[in-house]
C-alpha cells in the first residue's frame, strides 16, 4: 500500500502540535494512507499516538534531521525518503500560536483521542496529578529551583486537596522521583500513553512541567498549572491553548515561581474550584 511519510518531532506534546493540524493537512493535500515518521531519539513514547487517533494510519521511528525550511517555517517537502516534515517547535518556541503556523491549514484542538482505563482505575479516578519530569529536564529548564521544590509541592497539594497527588511519568522519569514517592502515590513507568491519557482526562487537576502530560490535560479541559522555562518566549505556554480556555482552566508559571510551592499548590486549587 502506498503511504505518505510525514516526519514529525519526537515527544508526546510535540506530536500533539502536529496532530492538531494533521487531519486538515491530510484533507487539503488529498493524502490517503499516512505514516508518521517520528524523529528517532533515545527516550520517547510518541509512537503510541498511532493507536489513539483515527486519522493516523501508522507510525514508526525514523532517523532524520529537519532541513532549514522545516525549522524556519514549520513545513518541508521531500526530506530524503520523507514526503513532508511538519516541525512546529521553532514556531511555538517563539511564542507564535499554532493557528498561525501553516495558516492555510485549519487548527483542531479538540480532535478525538482514544484513551484506555488502567487497572484499578477506580482508585485513581478524580485525583490531583503531578508530573515532575526527568532530572535532566529539571537541570536544563529550572536550574535555580529550590532543591526540595517537588517534595514541598506534593506536601502542599495534599494540604489543599486532602489527598497526596498521583505522580505520573514514563520509565525514564524515575531518576527524579526518589523521596517524592514518600509524599505522592507514584505510578511512574507503570502506564501506557493511552492509560495516562485516561488518568489525565479524569483528573481533578494537573500540575507539572510543560510536556505532553500538561498538553494532554489541556486537551481534556482539565484545570492545569504548568511550569514554563524562561528560555522560551513568554507566550510559549499559551500557543496551543484556545484563548477562551486560558482562564480559568490553565495558567503557566515561570521558574521564579518554583521557589514558592505553597503558591503553586494554591494556584491549582483555585483553578479546580473555579472550574467546579
Amino acid at each position: 500500500m502506498s503511504t505518505t511519510l510525514i516526519g514529525v518531532p519526537p515527544g508526546v506534546g510535540d506530536v500533539y502540535w502536529c496532530l492538531a493540524k494533521l487531519k486538515s493537512f491530510k484533507a487539503n493535500y488529498a493524502l490517503g494512507h499516512i505514516t508518521l515518521a517520528i524523529q528517532k531519539t533515545a527516550k520517547d513514547r510518541a509512537l503510541e499516538w498511532r493507536h489513539m487517533v483515527d486519522f493516523v494510519d501508522d507510525a514508526r521511528y525514523v532517523a532524520f534531521t529537519p532541513g532549514r525550511a522545516a525549522q524556519e517555517y514549520g513545513l518541508e517537502r521531500n526530506n530524503g525518503p520523507l514526503d513532508y516534515v511538519m516541525w512546529p517547535n521553532s514556531i511555538v518556541d517563539a511564542g507564535v500560536h499554532l493557528r498561525d503556523w501553516l495558516p492555510g491549514i485549519a487548527l483542531d484542538l479538540a480532535f478525538p483521542v482514544a484513551t484506555k482505563a488502567p487497572a484499578h482505575s477506580e482508585s485513581i479516578d478524580g485525583r490531583v496529578v503531578l508530573y515532575a519530569s526527568a532530572a535532566g529536564v529539571n537541570r536544563a529548564w529550572f536550574p535555580k529551583r529550590r532543591p526540595d521544590f517537588w517534595i514541598q509541592l506534593a506536601i502542599e497539594l495534599e494540604k489543599v486537596t486532602g489527598a497526596p497527588p498521583l505522580l505520573i511519568g514514563a520509565e525514564w522519569d524515575h531518576d527524579n522521583t526518589g523521596p517524592l514517592c514518600q509524599v505522592a502515590q507514584s505510578i511512574v513507568g507503570g502506564t501506557s500513553l493511552a492509560e495516562v491519557a485516561w488518568i489525565l482526562e479524569h483528573a481533578a487537576g494537573v500540575i507539572g512541567v510543560i510536556s505532553g502530560m500538561t498538553i494532554l490535560a489541556n486537551h481534556f479541559r482539565v484545570p492545569c498549572v504548568a511550569f514554563a522555562p524562561d528560555k522560551h518566549h513568554a507566550d510559549f505556554p499559551y500557543t496551543w491553548i484556545e484563548p477562551s480556555l486560558s482562564q480559568p482552566w490553565y495558567t503557566a508559571l515561570r521558574p521564579v515561581s518554583m521557589f514558592d510551592p505553597v503558591r503553586c499548590a494554591r494556584e491549582l486549587a483555585e483553578r479546580i474550584l473555579m472550574r467546579g
